[in-house]
């Protein structure tokens, strides 16, 4: 059924010289099996794809490249690359942020453990750490030598929610952690929240955390945190925080109202100031009477703290 037991992702966009760093670590990778490397260019003007020419051209492993002339956001770039994938297990790798050399090689140890279990199929992902380039671990410690539980638990029960590196199966993101074929306001807005596709699959599917580190965040000029935090919001941003909030308080709400009352009034204001700033009327999009009346109710303060950001 599977061509490979793993298949890294990279969605990028006029990143080529950073895409290039990464096919280093990856052709560094310690891990003896078979593997494939997906990379989606979302609408890249630079020279993305002569970088890629020359990566498959002297690469160990098989590259796919999908190469789209209009960015389109990164739910394109997974639908794209789900209609692809090859591989058993799917790791997402950012094109600006360094992998271990053993990062394969710790996924697949993890998995081995799992398939021999009796109830594997009750998992569907392995999550491992990250770090700062200083070393310092992103996020808190967790259990050791490891933790099953979900992403639901782990963010909203025990708020140790954090950035951390996931191993998921093909067939749970293809199905129940599956990019929507369609989404409220999907034509205005450049990302759907991954949160809520972890979440979903989290309803159903326990997740092994695991404390090795295998990826290093950078952050500096030319990461895209740092970018995204310079850039002026624009209309496809401001939908993206729309739809972000949205999708919290319908698919997440009964977990922030038992977990995190505090952030789920938070959300409820963020969805109505969200809904403000875009002049998009969301009442009828909210699930639950109650979110519904909230919203309602935040709409005044929400549009008074619109006026006084302007």
């Amino acid at each position: 059924m599977y061509k490979y037991r793993f298949s890294l992702f990279t969605a990028t966009y006029n990143r080529a010289d950073q895409l290039l760093e990464l096919s280093k670590c990856i052709d560094r990778q310690t891990y003896q099996g078979s593997f494939e490397w997906v990379i989606v260019s979302d609408g890249s003007t630079d020279h993305t794809a002569e970088v890629v020419a020359s990566i498959k051209a002297s690469s160990r492993i098989p590259i796919v490249f999908v190469d789209y002339r209009v960015n389109r956001g990164k739910h394109h770039a997974w639908k794209s690359a789900l209609e692809v994938f090859q591989g058993r297990y799917v790791i997402t790798c950012d094109d600006d942020d360094p992998i271990s050399a053993d990062m394969l090689q710790v996924f697949d140890h993890y998995w081995q453990e799992l398939e021999q279990l009796p109830d594997y199929e009750r998992y569907w992902e392995v999550r491992a750490r990250a770090q700062y380039e200083d070393g310092r671990l992103v996020g808190p410690v967790l259990p050791q030598p490891y933790l099953d539980s979900d992403y639901n638990e782990l963010t909203f029960q025990r708020k140790q929610g954090c950035e951390m590196v996931g191993c998921r199966k093909l067939e749970v993101l293809k199905k129940e952690a599956a990019v929507p074929a369609h989404f409220y306001f999907e034509e205005s807005c450049s990302n759907f929240p991954e949160g809520v596709r972890w979440s979903r699959a989290a309803r159903i599917y326990k997740t092994r955390f695991v404390p090795d580190v295998v990826r290093t965040y950078v952050i500096g000029h030319d990461s895209l945190c740092y970018q995204r935090a310079k850039m002026p919001r624009t209309s496809r941003k401001n939908y993206n925080s729309l739809v972000n909030a949205l999708y919290a308080i319908n698919e997440q709400g009964d977990l922030l109202r038992r977990y995190d009352f505090i952030n789920y009034l938070k959300t409820i204001l963020h969805l109505s100031y969200s809904s403000v700033r875009v002049k998009e009327h969301i009442v009828g999009y909210i699930n639950r009477p109650l979110d519904r009346f909230l919203a309602i109710v935040a709409y005044c303060p929400a549009y008074l703290l619109y006026l006084a950001k302007r």
